[in-house]
């Protein structure tokens, strides 16, 4: 669970205010995403999801991964912040980008999402049941496990054993035939590594 943390260290330091006074690298869009409301959020990733072709160096990658990087942040992060409803669990317009993501053919967002997907999972046991219920985010951590990249799927892996912390989450998996997928993947990567 280290590696899925990588990220969010650079960002944090990247954005202190120490750092970003000190060297001038601070871009206009990390100061805003630092001060952004679940809506707010919510509107920046939807339009960059509709306005650009996900590719590995386009404008829209770059938006939705720091806002994938800043609702990361946010989970990960002990004090209040406007992303969370209630603390407990996250704004359902966040949740319904979530399989939209997680289905990206760009492997650097599909990742972030499933990054953010395993963090929430690991939040609050509400936040785990409020993940759980969404099929569509379920079924697209199993169909991101299956994926030829390994990045991908190794991140699915993660989110799917964060999301089996809790009886509700196992159901879940059980109902989708998670484990059957993952016996399978598993029984054919030990035949054709």
């Amino acid at each position: 669970m280290g590696k899925r943390r990588r990220r969010t260290s650079s960002s944090s330091t990247s954005s202190s205010p120490s750092s970003s006074s000190s060297t001038n690298t601070s871009s206009p869009c990390s100061d805003t995403m630092q001060q952004l409301d679940a809506q707010l959020l919510f509107g920046i990733m939807l339009a960059a999801l509709s306005n650009h072709e996900l590719g590995a160096t386009s404008e829209g990658t770059l938006v939705i991964q720091k806002a994938l990087d800043h609702l990361l942040l946010s989970l990960l992060s002990k004090s209040p912040n406007s992303v969370m409803q209630s603390q407990q669990t996250l704004h359902i317009p966040l949740i319904s980008l979530l399989p939209v993501l997680l289905n990206s053919k760009c492997s650097v967002v599909a990742c972030s999402g499933l990054e953010t997907v395993g963090a929430a999972s690991l939040f609050s046991i509400e936040m785990n049941e409020q993940i759980a219920s969404d099929g569509e985010i379920v079924k697209g951590l199993i169909t991101a496990v299956t994926s030829s990249r390994r990045s991908v799927a190794m991140a699915a892996c993660n989110a799917l054993l964060d999301l089996l912390t809790t009886s509700v989450g196992r159901c879940k998996l059980l109902e989708f035939s998670a484990i059957d997928n993952l016996m399978f993947l598993n029984l054919h990567h030990l035949q054709f590594p």
